[in-house]
């Protein structure tokens, strides 16, 4: 590509401290529960507790300071991520480096990377597999052989499904069926052209990777698309992405992946030979997983690192699932909500979809109508997740 940035000036990023906002009430009243939420899920030895407790409690009104986590990969990272906001309040953070930070100090408080008692002890692993209970019984997964546009449905209205946000729900079929009911809830639909790409790609082998997010119910209809677009070509070749460490409560790991493929395995019926199906790509090379602390950090989507510019330049496809890889993609700015989506994303080194419900005010490609028809509809259309947006850029080089 031309440039490693977007082709139009970059607004402000969102931030707590505008009032009324979704940013401000995400951080004054959400990021503390999800800590006493985290609190209560386990019996925390040592001081893990009270430094859990202390770390809730400096929300909103606490100093930014450093993380001391020096047995962490990412520590050096993260020692130079903070520096411009050290002394700063949890509501004068950026809102996307404000939750990165919350999630990151959440680990660092509760030993995750240290040797000990709680290593590598996922403090929403409770609650990730309540939400994989509730998906693998209520799963309504779409048969093999459908069609891609379904298929790109389910994954995209399984993205409701975030525990973050609720705990105690989950996408139901009223989501799998939105694009059909009396009131059109996609906002942006471009599954034609992405299809048609698809389409047009050579058959002898091809490379598509699916930036994943959130385990449970989510993830398994992001493996039945992964699957569909395996079977749709003999020479397609998947690469999920997963998060490096535990983050947005629900965001899934290589461990959920592996504990939601085992659990499918054990069921009966779609849910088994789902499992089966990809153990057979993975096996033969065709369904790869990668990890990387990128999607951990509290970097814009246009700060890829090079070794993932690189790989994402090799790829003919790179699907983005939920709100919080959309908010990275475009920065988590206050971008004019009818601004082109391949202007924003012109950084990104090849053909990209994002398959996203509205969870934050944070948006582009929309058009006044279609957001005049959601706000006579629903006063918080953009947060509530139940609008969506299937947006491709084809970022031709």
């Amino acid at each position: 590509m031309d440039s490693d940035r977007p082709s139009l000036p970059i607004p402000a990023p969102l931030r707590g401290n505008e009032p009324g906002t979704w940013a401000e009430r995400s951080v004054k009243d959400r990021l503390p529960q999800i800590a006493r939420r985290a609190l209560g899920e386990h019996d925390w030895p040592g001081n893990f507790a009270s430094r859990l407790s202390s770390l809730a409690d400096s929300i909103p009104s606490g100093q930014i300071t450093p993380i001391h986590d020096p047995e962490a990969a990412d520590a050096g990272a993260w020692a130079g991520f903070v520096v411009p906001y050290v002394g700063m309040n949890w509501l004068e953070l950026p809102w996307f480096f404000a939750e990165t930070y919350f999630y990151r100090r959440l680990l660092a408080e509760t030993g995750f990377f240290r040797q000990g008692p709680t290593h590598l002890l996922d403090p929403f692993g409770p609650e990730k597999r309540r939400g994989l209970e509730r998906g693998l019984k209520e799963a309504n997964l779409p048969e093999r052989t459908e069609g891609l546009d379904k298929l790109f449905l389910a994954a995209l209205w399984g993205n409701r499904a975030d525990l973050s946000l609720w705990p105690t729900t989950s996408a139901g079929s009223e989501d799998l069926q939105a694009q059909s009911g009396p009131m059109n809830r996609l906002l942006v639909d471009d599954r034609a052209a992405v299809i048609s790409h698809l389409e047009g790609l050579p058959g002898a082998s091809y490379r598509i990777d699916i930036v994943l997010d959130n385990a449970g119910q989510e993830l398994l209809a992001d493996l039945a698309l992964a699957r569909g677009l395996l079977a749709a070509a003999s020479g397609c070749r998947v690469v999920l992405h997963v998060k490096a460490h535990p983050t947005f409560v629900s965001d899934a790991t290589r461990q959920d992946l592996d504990i939601t493929l085992r659990q499918a395995s054990a069921s009966e019926g779609a849910l088994a030979v789902l499992a089966k199906d990809l153990e057979e790509a993975s096996k033969s090379g065709r369904l790869d997983v990668a990890a990387d602390e990128f999607w951990t950090s509290p970097k814009a989507g246009w700060e890829l690192p090079s070794h993932l510019r690189e790989a994402f330049g090799k790829s003919d496809l790179v699907i983005f699932k939920g709100d919080a890889n959309y908010r990275r993609m475009l920065g988590d700015r206050h971008w004019p909500y009818t601004t082109p989506f391949e202007s924003v994303v012109s950084y990104f080194p090849g053909p990209m979809l994002c398959l996203r419900s509205l969870k934050a005010d944070v948006a582009v490609g929309l058009t006044v109508e279609k957001m005049e028809g959601a706000a006579l509809a629903d006063d918080d259309w953009m947060i509530d997740g139940r609008w969506a947006m299937i947006q491709y850029a084809p970022n031709d080089v």
